[in-house]
């Protein structure tokens, strides 16, 4: 397992890029996992053939809340998410976070601690029951729904 926290010898501490996905999957990834079925575009490897651009799936609190998590595999290009949620009787967009930076290779360090972190992404829009937003290129994205 690759540690979430390094330090410096008798120095500061800060976290790598890996810390952020699993708090975020522990705070919010309580309850029920709903039926997620994706229709995403591909791309090859050599290892798995054609695989998925978009990897999702969704958690419904016992409040009732839906916390979506989608990761873009995609290195260059933004992707479009749509998500039929319609039978949940959600209203709102309460949060959607992203981890992604424009440089693939980015990483945090004792020079940039917080070089890559969670940020706050707009547009993303809850109407008539259905999520769209747009998923950064190579991203990790939390979308809280009420």
């Amino acid at each position: 397992m690759i540690a979430p926290i390094l330090t410096e010898p008798g120095g500061p501490a800060w976290r790598q890029t890996t810390f952020f996905p699993f708090a975020q999957a522990a705070r919010y990834g309580r309850g029920e996992v709903l039926d997620v079925r994706v229709d995403s575009p591909t791309y090859p490897t050599e290892k798995y053939g054609e695989t998925d651009l978009l990897h999702a799936t969704a958690v419904r609190a016992e409040d009732g809340s839906v916390t979506v998590f989608a990761v873009n595999r995609g290195r260059t290009r933004a992707l479009p998410l749509e998500v039929a949620l319609g039978a949940l009787n959600l209203t709102s967009v309460v949060e959607h976070s992203a981890l992604a930076d424009a440089d693939p290779d980015a990483r945090n360090t004792l020079a940039e601690p917080e070089r890559v972190a969670p940020h706050t992404v707009e547009g993303t829009a809850l109407t008539d029951g259905t999520l769209t937003a747009v998923l950064e290129p190579l991203s990790w994205n939390v979308i809280r729904l009420a």
